[in-house]
């Protein structure tokens, strides 16, 4: 073999032996990549439960009987769900936005029933009649009732009756909070025991 031949034959053995030198004597350079195939979650996420309350609608609907409603639900909620008032009863005699609360019974009376006392009437016509046993309505109970109340003494029930007489019934129980000295503790322990309606 010629001079040359070796030469070059040298030359190309020494370059592999110093890329393989430096192959394993460099630093790695760079981050290895990893990939990451992520499972999907077929498991559906759980809706959110409204709170119901129950009421009891008797009167002039299609069909009376005991409703599960939202929280929240208005009067206007209730009689849609018995579907709907009596042929030729007024829907303008009811206060459809009346907002209702867990276990009242309500009541509709027919156009032309008598009066038993406990509805609303106005100009002689027959309104609805809204009970909750047990409640105490903050637009028609007296002193000592209204101190009958935890977290309302005598002072604060003094302020009750002072407000209704100065600005009117309480449209929403939460209205209570805007009478003197009536705030959010005590709302929250009493709001359970009052309502607005009779």
């Amino acid at each position: 073999m010629k001079t040359w031949q070796h030469i070059t034959m040298g030359i190309f053995i020494g370059l592999l032996l110093a890329g393989a030198i430096l192959l394993f004597i460099l630093p790695e350079r760079g981050t290895p990549i990893v990939l990451v195939t992520k499972t999907p979650n077929l498991t559906p996420q759980p809706s959110a439960t409204l709170a119901e309350i129950r009421v009891h609608l008797t009167g002039a609907v299609n069909a009376p009987g005991m409703l599960s409603l939202p929280k929240g639900a208005r009067l206007s909620d209730a009689i849609e769900k018995a579907e709907g008032l009596v042929d030729g009863y007024d829907p303008n005699l009811l206060n459809l936005s009346e907002v209702l609360t867990d276990g009242q019974r309500i009541h509709i009376p027919q156009v032309g029933e008598q009066n038993t006392g406990n509805d609303y009437t106005q100009r002689g016509q027959p309104y609805i009649t809204i009970e909750n046993p047990g409640l105490i309505n903050i637009n028609s109970a007296d002193f000592d009732t209204l101190c009958t109340l935890p977290g309302i003494g005598a002072s604060k029930a003094q302020a009750i009756i002072q407000y209704r007489e100065e600005h009117g019934l309480f449209l929403n129980l939460e209205d209570i909070q805007k009478v003197n000295g009536i705030g959010t503790t005590i709302f929250n322990t009493i709001k359970d025991q009052i309502t607005l309606g009779d």
